[in-house]
């Protein structure tokens, strides 16, 4: 049992961990506040805003990638948390970006970018959920299958769909799938924090440019 809560929480746990040391890591005493909180905020913004943007069209270019099947679009889609995203926020919060001067303006990209699929728990992440159990019930249950399950709700409450077993099994389907997402969204962090794990060792093995953090 111990093992399990270890597997579902290991992923949450450690983006969190990661956050706080990261935003430790920018307050620098003694530094103008402006200075200091600036550029974290303004990156936070320019981040979620571009991400935003992006969505659609990093959607449309996972699914064409994928060829149509959901549940590797979904992982495609959110290649850029694990490439990119989570070591940006590992770096910050392990010291290793200390000697790069525009740390504190990635700062805000990489929070975004590697907390997105926590973020995304409810939607895509439901989705891969939802396929994963219904996978194993009968093909009556393939209609809880959704990339929105606050929309799938409404549809479930006006009657337009239900599965074998009424609402009660709707639900307990619908609790279910949610919770494998938010573990393979825990899963997806994981998966970053070992690339970020890769390339910290890569560059270890050659000096470090040195220069003022900003």
């Amino acid at each position: 049992m111990r093992f399990v809560l270890t597997l579902v929480a290991a992923g949450p746990r450690a983006a969190l961990d990661d956050l706080l040391h990261a935003i430790e890591g920018l307050l620098t005493p003694g530094m103008p506040p402006l200075r200091q909180l600036g550029p974290p905020v303004v990156g936070l913004l320019a981040g979620w805003y571009g991400y935003v943007a992006a969505a659609g069209w990093l959607d449309w270019a996972a699914r064409v990638l994928a060829g149509g099947w959901m549940a590797p679009a979904v992982l495609i889609e959110y290649s850029p948390t694990v490439l990119v995203g989570v070591p940006l926020l590992r770096a910050a919060a392990s010291g290793t970006l200390e000697w790069w001067q525009w740390r504190r303006w990635l700062f805000g990209p990489g929070v975004v970018l590697a907390l997105a699929p926590f973020v995304a728990v409810a939607t895509d992440y439901y989705l891969l959920g939802s396929i994963v159990v219904t996978s194993v019930l009968p093909g009556g249950f393939s209609v809880l299958r959704s990339d929105d399950l606050f929309r799938l709700i409404e549809r479930l409450d006006a009657r337009q769909i239900m599965p074998p077993g009424g609402r009660l099994a709707a639900g307990a389907v619908c609790t279910l799938s949610l919770a494998v997402g938010a573990v393979l969204a825990g899963w997806t962090y994981l998966l970053g924090a070992w690339w970020h794990g890769v390339i910290a060792r890569a560059g270890s093995a050659s000096p470090a440019p040195r220069g003022r953090a900003g």
